[in-house]
């Protein structure tokens, strides 16, 4: 029995020793480890945010920078259009209301998908459009 005893104590003194501060330093290093990988994966995620951030907003000026040169180019042709159908085609005004601007906006190579004319009077009303979901809107005198 004395050996058993001797045995246990010596079992123990290994343990208490040995494997208790081994375990102990074994999760000490886990919890660093987890630490620094969170630590690491947070930066990480900062970054790639921020290069995400970034990429959209160079994206976003480049659009615009897209845009503003294709606007550019449509208001200029509006510009010279619009001229056009004020000084020229509707200098006399007399049956401005009731002329087939289709015709016009043809012989203007206007696009007839993207682009309609409107004739609108003094008080706001429109009294005659190439945009056929209007031409009903209008009340003939």
């Amino acid at each position: 029995m004395k050996i058993n005893n001797k045995t246990s104590t010596i079992f123990k003194q290994l343990i208490l020793n040995i494997i208790v501060p081994v375990v102990c330093a074994l999760v000490i290093l886990a919890l660093l480890n987890q630490y620094r990988v969170k630590t690491s994966t947070d930066q990480n995620n900062k970054i790639q945010n921020q290069l995400i951030t970034d990429q959209i907003e160079l994206s976003l000026v480049h659009q615009d920078f897209g845009l503003e040169a294709v606007e550019s180019r449509i208001e200029a042709d509006l510009f010279v259009q619009s001229h056009h159908l004020v000084n020229r085609i509707f200098k006399n005004t007399d049956s401005i209301e009731v002329v087939d601007l289709s015709l016009i906006r043809d012989s203007l190579n206007m696009y007839s998908r993207e682009q309609d004319i409107y004739i609108i009077n003094r008080e706001g009303v429109i009294v005659n459009t190439t945009f056929e979901k209007e031409k009903t809107l209008i009340s003939l005198p």
